[in-house]
């Protein structure tokens, strides 16, 4: 957490390996990483569920249903990106991180723009789809951080 500008996507994006430091290292788990980023790069002349497909090609179809309902999507399957709201965009591209089945899973500021029914229930998604997992969430809401059972909240 910390205000516009210091730099929590910065370093998000060096954890990711998208950007170099101008000094020092970073260390830990050199696993593949999934990612929700500020703005949702999701490929917008595809579907909401080729976008999904896109970090795991064996998921079924019922995996995805199963995931784009937990996000209140079910209806966006064959939805072009380019046609949804930035609401159902971020959505998306939650979605996609989560399918992606990695252990160690960073989302920039993921909520931004929902609604609070469904910033509620992508919250409680994101705690279930992330137990056990390694999950660096950038927020401007403390509660959020809570909700989901943060071990720390780190504020820069």
């Amino acid at each position: 957490m910390g205000k516009s500008g210091c730099g929590k996507t910065t370093l998000l994006n060096l954890i990711l390996g998208l950007e170099k430091p101008d000094s020092g290292t970073i260390q830990g788990n050199k696993e593949p990483m999934a990612a929700v980023f500020q703005k949702d790069r999701l490929c917008r002349n595809l579907t909401v569920q080729a976008n999904i497909r896109l970090v795991n090609k064996g998921l079924s179809d019922e995996k995805i249903r199963e995931l784009l309902r937990a996000v209140d999507l079910e209806d966006a399957w064959d939805k072009k990106a380019g046609e949804l709201s930035g609401g159902m965009c971020r959505r998306t591209a939650i979605a996609r991180a989560l399918a992606a089945d990695r252990n160690s899973i960073l989302m920039d500021e993921p909520l931004t723009g929902l609604d609070p029914d469904t910033r509620s229930q992508v919250l409680n998604t994101i705690k279930k789809y992330t137990r056990g997992k390694t999950l660096i969430f950038v927020t401007h809401e403390k509660q959020d951080a809570l909700s989901l059972g943060a071990d720390k909240i780190l504020e820069m």
